[in-house]
């Protein structure tokens, strides 16, 4: 599973312009771990993920994040299947900045940048990647969220 955070200095800019940062949000995260998975030092081909959006953590704070749960190797050109190898999947840290510089320049694209503190961009970690095996968990985390699921004295 990956998770992409949008850091405390743009969560206002987030929560005045949700649809604009959840978009880009979504396409700057998406871009980068496609991006890093294509370089034939990782993967070497195309990975399929499914992605979800969180905006709260569990206390209720405002939070937006996406967690990613991801193939755990990708589709060649020529449509091989090509496992990730011994690492998981790509390494954080140029994940990381590849992330924050494609959220940059879509902040631009939108008229959003100069809403943001320029010190933002030094972050260090807003990238999380957990190895997660088949995935089955994971997808039970994320279910809840997906799913609006009703019981039978509420379905009536």
């Amino acid at each position: 599973m990956v998770t992409f955070t949008l850091p405390e200095e743009l969560r206002a800019v987030a929560r005045s312009n949700q649809k604009t940062v959840y978009n880009i949000l979504f396409r700057a995260s998406s871009q980068a771990l496609q991006k890093l998975a294509l370089d034939p030092r990782f993967v070497g081909g195309r990975i399929g993920m499914v992605g979800v959006l969180h905006t709260w953590t569990r206390d209720l704070r405002y939070h937006p994040h996406v967690h990613y749960i991801v193939a755990g190797g990708g589709l060649t050109e020529d449509g091989r299947w090509k496992c990730s190898g011994d690492q998981f999947l790509v390494p954080g840290k140029p994940l990381n900045i590849i992330f924050r510089a494609k959220v940059r320049d879509e902040l631009k694209k939108a008229g959003l940048l100069n809403k943001v503190d320029k010190r933002v961009w030094k972050k260090e970690r807003v990238v999380d990647l957990e190895p997660v095996g088949s995935g089955e968990a994971a997808f039970k985390y994320l279910a809840p969220y997906i799913f609006r699921v009703r019981s039978a004295t509420t379905a009536s």
